[in-house]
């Protein structure tokens, strides 16, 4: 699932205040472990005609 907001708006909804450089800039950014699920849904081909 994907949810599409503006950044603004999940620092309201989260109450954090850091902005996203602020986090990749963190020393501790590089440790990070993103938990990324593998993708299942495939490309479906596309009639240009």
């Amino acid at each position: 699932m994907h949810v599409l907001m503006s950044f603004d708006e999940y620092k309201r909804l989260t109450g954090k205040t850091r902005s996203l450089g602020d986090m990749l800039a963190a020393p501790e950014a590089g440790d990070t472990d993103l938990p990324v699920q593998p993708r299942t849904e495939h490309a479906q081909p596309v009639d240009l005609s």
